[in-house]
């Protein structure tokens, strides 16, 4: 069910989060259970399915938590397994649009808060990144990039072609060719999957970059909507390893300038402090280091 999912190596966070809520919006409406508790075991089931397609994206976790908590609350309040599945179904594209309106905050909030720079290195590609640039490119700013081709999937020459089609210069270079470049640019800006309070993970070539950044005296900054925000308590653990880990890597906060959100520009420490005020749902714990089968509430 979730495999398109796990095979998608090219979409970014916010296009697999649509997706992925699509998916689970449909089986739990056409799903057979017939009361709360058997509901309950079948939401486990397929939220565990969902954070394994791509268990590096903050946003397919938060999903999960999401759909868990209300389905949790409403279990003990004593509905029905009918209402559950609509009640379900309506937080999921409650999520989804929460999303999107962070995407378009992004490109207002973040994009006036974007450093003055003339010239923006990047890798891979991000609907965060897209959205901070189109924000910006609207509001009258002339920008360049060196972008990475991002091998294998050459996620960076896509997002390339969407530059230019903003009217933005784009340079492509090779993966290993970025790092070398970084000190030419007055920024290097990348989409994040992943912000928790130590680190921010993106696709592999990103540590090279914050650090080229770093000893170049570059700002480096990592755009992120709120839905990527999570606890370092939901990251996966070191046996968690899976072939979609190597595409992916994290970044130590303190290796960077900032974090680029939809309320504006914010510092590593206070986008930790932010981070560890949000709940951690204790089912979703449970969902992802509770390896015992569930058995109802």
């Amino acid at each position: 069910m979730f495999e398109e999912l796990a095979r998608d190596k090219t979409s970014g966070a916010t296009a697999l989060t649509r997706r992925a809520a699509e998916i689970l919006s449909e089986a739990l409406i056409d799903s057979k259970a017939g009361d709360p508790g058997e509901f309950w075991n079948e939401l486990q089931a397929l939220c565990r399915k969902l954070i394994a397609a791509q268990r590096e994206m903050a946003p397919l976790i938060n999903l999960a938590g999401k759909a868990l908590s209300i389905t949790e609350r409403l279990v003990l309040s004593g509905v029905g397994a009918e209402t559950l599945k609509r009640a379900v179904a309506l937080e999921l594209s409650t999520f989804v649009s929460a999303m999107d309106d962070g995407v378009e905050a992004l490109a207002r909030e973040g994009a006036a808060a974007l450093p003055p720079c003339s010239s923006i290195a990047t890798l891979s590609a991000s609907e965060c990144f897209m959205a901070v640039l189109t924000g910006a490119v609207r509001s009258g700013r002339t920008l360049s990039v060196i972008a990475a081709e991002s091998r294998p999937a050459l996620e960076g020459v896509t997002q390339a072609e969407r530059l230019r089609a903003l009217g933005v210069s784009v340079g492509v270079v090779a993966d290993d060719a970025l790092p070398k470049l970084i000190a030419d640019a007055d920024l290097v800006l990348v989409g994040a999957d992943r912000v928790s309070q130590e680190e921010f993970v993106g696709k592999v070539g990103v540590h090279a970059a914050a650090a080229a950044a770093r000893d170049a005296g570059v700002p480096f900054l990592a755009a992120a909507t709120e839905e990527r925000l999570i606890s370092g308590a939901l990251a996966p653990r070191a046996e968690e390893d899976s072939d979609a880990a190597s595409l992916f890597e994290p970044v130590p906060l303190t290796l960077i300038t900032g974090i680029l959100t939809g309320a504006g520009l914010q510092t590593p420490e206070e986008t930790a402090a932010r981070i560890s005020r949000k709940p951690v749902p204790p089912s979703l714990l449970r969902l992802l280091f509770d390896k015992t089968p569930p058995s109802g509430l």
